[in-house]
């Protein structure tokens, strides 16, 4: 009997830590936007069978710190990534029971009917052209910049993607760094993989900020557009612009500053030499 009663806490506390990894794979942290299981790739690889082929350990290392295997070139990750475009997998700040708990439910994920209402369907086909039937290439392109660098607000809120991002050739100041350039995004993404992205926002910096200030299809589909376009022309970073900037900054500094400050003491050195 004791041993029974030891079998069923053990099976309840599995369940639980699958529960547990299915709501952090499909809601919390939206891993199958990159990820099927059983549907083939995606951004990231299918995850059908993973805990079979790959080292356990292996595995949670790589759920919690992504980023340092990259650093020190892990041969698996280096060829995972040359397989899907360098789309490395973002740092999600998961602890080790996370990351156990999704292999535990990777191990019996059951069928995608039992994902949660709230996980994203990644099934769902993106098509630029049928949510803009009637809008011409150019206008999207236009359009879309317009949305990147801010000069048209997003309907609910959410900040311009210039604040943190930057393309080529945008301008002297080309944008911010704090996220990535997405000159090459398109083609390392492919369209829905970029319309998935800017739909569930898996990155933890990312989240705060768009949870709650969804982008409309039409605002999306002139992004995609847009980064579309930038993939064509070859990337530039924004280092230069800001360095050429500070350079003609600094330039005009020194002809404005005696021009501006040249009599600022006259008055006062003129009464000096009198004796006043």
């Amino acid at each position: 009997a004791l041993a029974f009663f030891i079998l069923i806490l053990v099976s309840n506390a599995a369940a639980q830590t699958a529960e547990e990894g299915k709501q952090l794979y499909f809601v919390e942290k939206k891993c199958n936007i990159c990820h099927t299981i059983g549907g083939g790739k995606l951004i990231g690889p299918d995850l059908k069978g993973v805990t079979e082929i790959r080292d356990r350990e292996w595995l949670i290392r790589h759920i919690i710190e992504p980023d340092k295997m990259v650093a020190e070139k892990d041969p698996i990750v280096m060829q995972l990534l040359a397989e899907h475009n360098n789309a490395a997998m973002p740092v999600f700040g998961l602890n080790r029971k996370q990351a156990m708990s999704i292999l535990t439910f990777l191990e019996n994920p059951g069928t995608p009917e039992n994902a949660p209402a709230q996980a994203t369907d990644s099934a769902v086909v993106f098509s630029i052209e049928t949510i803009l039937p009637d809008v011409a290439q150019e206008e999207i392109i236009s359009t879309g910049a317009l949305y990147f660098n801010g000069k048209i607000k997003f309907e609910n809120g959410a900040p311009a993607c210039v604040s943190c991002h930057h393309v080529t050739q945008s301008g002297l100041f080309g944008g911010g760094t704090l996220g990535p350039e997405l000159t090459p995004a398109y083609q390392k993404f492919t369209g829905q993989g970029l319309a998935s992205l800017i739909t569930s926002v898996p990155y933890p910096t990312m989240s705060p900020l768009f949870d709650k200030k969804a982008l409309t299809e039409k605002e999306k589909a002139f992004l995609v557009g847009y980064l579309k376009y930038k993939s064509t022309q070859s990337t530039l970073s924004v280092a230069p612009n800001v360095g050429v900037f500070t350079v003609l900054g600094f330039i005009v500094l020194l002809f404005l500053a005696p021009m501006i400050w040249h009599n600022r003491l006259g008055s006062v050195r003129k009464k000096l030499l009198r004796g006043n």
